[in-house]
């Protein structure tokens, strides 16, 4: 009877190998996933560049003249002030 050649994928260390790969890719997910940080994106602060101030300020004061105006509410002066910040930090890039 002739011998049956197997695959080298077919063999024991083989399938050792892709267990122990595929325990070393899931403690790598783990650790990635207990380090990261969502909160460290966002709280990026621009840099406090004169123009980028004095833009602010003009804006921020404008908004709350419409608070106190009674022209928009509180929380579209937030949403209003979160884009204020987005213009003039395009507006006056940090360095």
């Amino acid at each position: 009877m002739p011998r049956i050649q197997y695959h080298w994928l077919d063999h024991k260390l083989a399938r050792i190998i892709a267990l122990l790969t595929s325990i070393l890719a899931l403690l790598l997910a783990t650790m990635i996933h207990k380090t990261y940080n969502p909160g460290h994106i966002n709280s990026v602060q621009p840099s406090l560049h004169p123009e980028y101030v004095r833009c602010m300020e003009m804006r921020v004061e404008a908004i709350e003249r419409m608070v106190a105006e009674k022209i928009i509410t509180n929380q579209k002066a937030t949403l209003f002030t979160k884009r204020a910040a987005a213009l003039c930090g395009t507006e006056f890039p940090s360095p």
